[in-house]
């Protein structure tokens, strides 16, 4: 520990605070030793427990944990406050004109760049296929910067002549970095004409997944046909990246593809088929699905009952609630299924089909299993507004713990139907149902 001189006025001026150190301060020359042989009292200031310490004329806080170096700029010691303050308030004037200086200097991609005049595009395209991780980044970033800009107009003769010069990039024996580059930056223009050059990278490790990915962006069926083609001579991982860009394409031609695929022995490729089938939810997708739900694979069963939900979900989005109601239904009624997709079937029954859901949850609040009241609860948010009646009716029969719960979803909603059931708590034995029935009168809406 390093000395310092000491001063009357700044009782850590002689100490070098380090963390985890323990400093204790010095007595001050204004300090009356009589006081010392004082009891020391405890005194309430601003409604907090504070003591008033005999070396210093401040209140510190009993809670405080404020290093005793930063005391003095804080205010908790006498003296040399005023100093640090100055010091403090330099310090905060230096980083701020620091950062302003920083935020001043061009970034990646600022539009600035394009006013070069010293940088030609085919210097750039030169330079970006020798590159590696570490080298200069100008070429990246003009080029980053112009093609933000092509993007606005993706007809437009400068744009289609960018994804040509890129896509020419991936034909070269240029570095893993420009190619990687080359395909983010296709990312954002490429176009149909740019396919079958992506094409060819789509099955190369390290570039597969980006090449992939700009496949299921572009929005033409020569991606489609280029995925389905290859679906089945790529490598695992990459047929399981395919499998979903096709699924997230909705491509309806890729369901005789699936349908090969699900014989694979392999659970996972099986897996990412079935749901790609559940996303595109076609009646030949959702048969393919049905084959599966007895599968021996854990990984396939439950995937093919995640994809049925997935069907489920886009019919209701749709506007077919009969339909969508009586998937979601059977997932509820399975007891084998994962209680997540027990969940997302009962909540699906309740916002497809009301009138049918409600009663049912009206029966697992009402019965013994506490998993199942539990899920019925937490469903009740997303019933349908003025559908709630029939649960605040037989709130008498419910056990406290449920009613408790049922109040403070009630709360949570709002829910106009809640006043029977409030003024029925309010009459209740138990403090925590009287308590949670208060809180429900007062969200409710104001006539």
């Amino acid at each position: 520990m390093v000395a310092r001189a000491s001063s009357p006025w700044c009782p850590y001026s002689d100490t070098s605070y380090l963390p985890g150190t323990i400093v204790t301060p010095r007595t001050s020359l204004r300090h009356n030793p009589s006081e010392s042989s004082r009891p020391e009292k405890n005194i309430y200031h601003g409604g907090t427990e504070t003591r008033r310490d005999k070396t210093r004329s401040t209140l510190i806080p009993q809670h405080c944990s404020v290093p005793p170096c930063l005391r003095g700029c804080l205010g908790f010691d006498g003296g040399c406050s005023s100093l640090r303050l100055c010091v403090f308030a330099c310090e905060i004037f230096l980083f701020l004109l620091l950062a302003c200086a920083t935020l001043a200097q061009p970034f990646p991609g600022n539009p600035s760049l394009l006013a070069r005049q010293d940088l030609k595009l085919d210097e750039i395209f030169t330079r970006l296929a020798d590159y590696k991780l570490g080298d200069d980044r100008t070429p990246l970033e003009f080029l980053a910067s112009r093609v933000t800009v092509a993007s606005q107009s993706m007809s437009a003769p400068e744009t289609r002549d960018l994804a040509r010069r890129l896509a020419a990039l991936l034909d070269l024996p240029s570095t893993y970095e420009c190619k990687d580059y080359a395909l983010r930056q296709l990312l954002v223009i490429g176009g149909p004409e740019e396919v079958p050059a992506i094409a060819k990278r789509i099955d190369e490790p390290g570039l597969g997944h980006m090449a992939i990915a700009v496949l299921e962006r572009m929005e033409n069926e020569a991606a489609d046909k280029v995925l389905r083609d290859q679906l089945l001579l790529l490598s695992q991982d990459s047929r399981i990246m395919a499998i979903n860009a096709l699924g997230n394409r909705r491509d309806k031609q890729a369901v005789p593809f699936f349908k090969e695929l699900l014989c694979e022995c392999e659970p996972s490729v099986a897996a990412a088929a079935l749901a790609a089938l559940g996303t595109i939810g076609t009646d030949d997708a959702r048969r393919l699905i049905e084959t599966k739900k007895l599968a021996e694979e854990s990984i396939v069963r439950f995937a093919s009952l995640d994809a049925l939900l997935r069907v489920a979900t886009g019919l209701l989005a749709v506007g077919n609630n009969n339909e969508a109601a009586g998937i979601f239904q059977n997932l509820f009624e399975d007891e084998k299924a994962p209680e997540p997709l027990r969940r997302g079937g009962l909540r699906g029954w309740v916002m497809s089909r009301p009138d049918r859901a409600v009663p049912r949850l009206v029966d697992l609040l009402r019965g013994k299993d506490a998993d199942l009241q539990i899920m019925a609860i937490h469903v009740m948010r997303d019933i349908p507004s003025g559908k709630s009646a029939k649960i605040a009716d037989s709130f008498p029969k419910y056990s406290p713990a449920v009613q408790v719960k049922v109040l403070d979803m009630f709360a949570l909603r709002h829910d106009p139907a809640a006043k029977s059931a409030a003024e029925t708590g309010m009459k209740s034995p138990d403090p925590e149902v009287r308590k949670a029935a208060e809180s429900a009168v007062k969200s409710l809406p104001a006539k």
